[in-house]
């Protein structure tokens, strides 16, 4: 079965439980230094973001605003 084939919305809630929430989860404990994992995991969720075709740009994550 295609993604495109698949309700909206289940792809929608898919993204959000399989995948966004686990490099939140992630990153705060892991905690990217190098700039090179920084995009590494940007690269996971611009990936994901092709399988949301309602989103023309990824939510950025707070990966990369450190404090």
């Amino acid at each position: 079965m295609k993604s495109q084939s698949l309700p909206l919305e289940f792809r929608k809630n898919a993204f959000l439980a399989l995948v966004r929430s686990k490099l939140e989860y992630a990153s705060v404990v892991w905690d990217p230094f190098h700039q090179t994992d920084i995009d590494r995991l940007e690269g996971v969720q611009r990936s994901a973001a092709r399988f949301k075709p309602e989103t023309t740009a990824p939510d950025s994550l707070v990966v990369s605003q450190k404090c």
